[in-house]
């Protein structure tokens, strides 16, 4: 009997049904002699023995034999009418792969993406352009691990779409996503470039933005003290001024905050104490969401 799971989106990091869990040098040892294993150009990541094409790194990721010829077995795309066979009227693109249920690669992050421009030179990841994944398995002694996730976007005559599944070995950052997001590579993938307390591996897992801490959701800005007051001119109020930043109720810790006067001669310091005066203030809130120049 096939059965069928449903798992959070993010990315397949760990298969919760497997027997055992395996990692790239574990699973080389024990798929390759001891005199295969002292080559690389037959158990290097990117070998390919069996000489189809498919390096040694994917039929890990895969649960395939690096010494038979794997036409099978590959990722598939293919179209379904509605999200998950509802039968919306809609077609969805669809994206299958398998990987083994008695050896699974714990080292390895399997990640879909979309492409919605014709060139497909835009990928794109995360809950926001995909639904699923979809977990089978069926109820026999090694039988694969069969994943299933779906474009959120419909195709049709006047719209395309391609899908891939990236493999990652570890938490690392592509190439590409380094220089469409920071102009260059070398990012640190544990870095947090926006502050926003998500990696930059995180960011990128989720298809979110690294530079953006509010991920294009506007806040909501509450006063919570400091309002309605009056000083003399060239003092400060009496009380700072308040506020907090929440978004669906959650207060923002760490949240870039920018103060200015958009007209008047009003300005700003950090504290009453100061002497640096600015038109315009930029600050953090505190781990409760709020902020007060």
């Amino acid at each position: 009997m096939l059965r069928r799971i449903w798992l959070p989106f993010v990315a397949i990091v760990v298969l919760t049904q497997s027997v055992t869990s395996d990692t790239y040098p574990e699973w080389k040892a024990r798929v390759f002699s001891a005199e295969e294993q002292a080559d690389s150009i037959v158990s290097g990541e990117n070998a390919s023995p069996a000489g189809d094409g498919i390096p040694n790194l994917l039929k890990y990721a895969l649960g395939l034999d690096p010494h038979a010829f794997s036409g099978q077995g590959l990722p598939t795309v293919s179209v379904r009418n509605g999200i998950y066979g509802s039968g919306s009227g809609e077609t969805f693109l669809t994206l299958n792969w398998r990987v083994s249920s008695e050896n699974t690669p714990t080292d390895l992050y399997y990640i879909p993406e979309l492409a919605t421009d014709p060139g497909g030179r835009i990928w794109s990841r995360g809950h926001a352009f995909m639904v699923g994944p979809a977990l089978s398995f069926a109820d026999v002694p090694g039988a694969p691990l069969l994943y299933t996730v779906q474009s959120a976007l419909p195709v049709g005559s006047s719209t395309s779409g391609l899908m891939r599944l990236r493999i990652c070995e570890g938490e690392i950052l592509p190439d590409d996503w380094q220089i469409a997001n920071f102009g260059q590579t070398g990012v640190d993938p544990a870095g947090d470039a926006d502050g926003d307390g998500i990696s930059n591996f995180q960011e990128f897992l989720r298809g979110t933005d690294a530079n953006d801490y509010y991920n294009g959701v506007l806040p909501r800005i509450e006063i919570v003290s400091g309002d309605h007051q009056n000083s003399a001119p060239l003092s400060f109020l009496p009380a700072p001024l308040v506020i907090r930043l929440t978004i669906g109720g959650t207060p923002l810790p760490n949240a870039p905050v920018q103060f200015s006067v958009p007209a008047g001669n009003g300005l700003f310091a950090f504290s009453s104490a100061s002497t640096a005066l600015e038109g315009t203030l930029n600050m953090r809130t505190d781990a409760a969401g709020m902020a007060a120049p």
